[in-house]
């Protein structure tokens, strides 16, 4: 396909969105959090109405709640919670920092205190009656799993579900928020980087969440 041809689909495809789409926020969510175009971008092609959207301030809902991670790497395994890390983009841009410069010769426990920021060690019962609480303990905002054998990541939401992704594609949503919410991390560029892995998983297990009782969710 020749370059002018790319622009001419281009321009019928935002013109196809602009005709079928007439509300600001859903018209910003499609360009700029699907399509991750960026503010230049918008610019470019003759769109400064939706400016507004780039400059509202998002309020971090994540402040003091806490994600619990389990690292598995060969027959080693390390649980532990974090106040600081403790979303699914946060945890991943972690996992791509210690992917990308870690040492393979270092112990599980050792990777986690050096990769993967403050935290506090829990054992395997604690982790599990936590994972099993999380839609009744609101201070649990995600639970996350690293299979650094395979590079897999599987996750769980409050929703209850438990999704895995592959690192191919969380690099690649990664490389997307960065280029269209810049290189640090924010709520905007985790809510960005969770509707991109929404697209991405590549399975689901609801059998390991429980129902549990608040009484049963040990004090942090």
């Amino acid at each position: 396909m020749t370059s002018e041809r790319k622009n001419e689909v281009f321009g019928k495809m935002l013109s196809w969105i602009f005709e079928h789409v007439k509300e600001d926020k859903e018209l910003f969510r499609i360009l700029h959090k699907q399509l991750g175009m960026t503010r230049d971008e918008f610019h470019d092609n003759g769109i400064d109405s939706l400016d507004y959207l780039f400059e509202t301030p998002t309020i971090d809902e994540t402040i003091g709640k806490i994600a619990i991670l389990h690292l598995h790497q060969e027959e080693d395994d390390y649980y532990f919670s974090s106040e600081y890390n403790n979303t699914f983009f946060k945890t991943a841009k972690l996992y791509q920092r210690y992917w990308e410069h870690g040492d393979d010769n270092l112990t599980i426990d050792t990777i986690a205190q050096m990769y993967f920021g403050a935290q506090e060690s829990i054992d395997p019962v604690t982790f599990s009656v936590l994972t099993n609480a999380i839609k009744h303990d609101d201070r649990v905002n995600v639970v996350i799993k690293i299979d650094m054998d395979e590079n897999m990541m599987s996750v769980l939401h409050k929703s209850g579900d438990w999704k895995k992704y592959c690192l191919e594609d969380i690099l690649q949503a990664i490389g997307v928020v960065e280029r269209s919410a810049g290189q640090g991390v924010n709520p905007r560029s985790d809510c960005m980087f969770q509707e991109l892995m929404e697209w991405n998983h590549i399975g689901e297990n609801n059998s390991e969440v429980a129902e549990v009782s608040k009484e049963q969710i040990p004090a942090m």
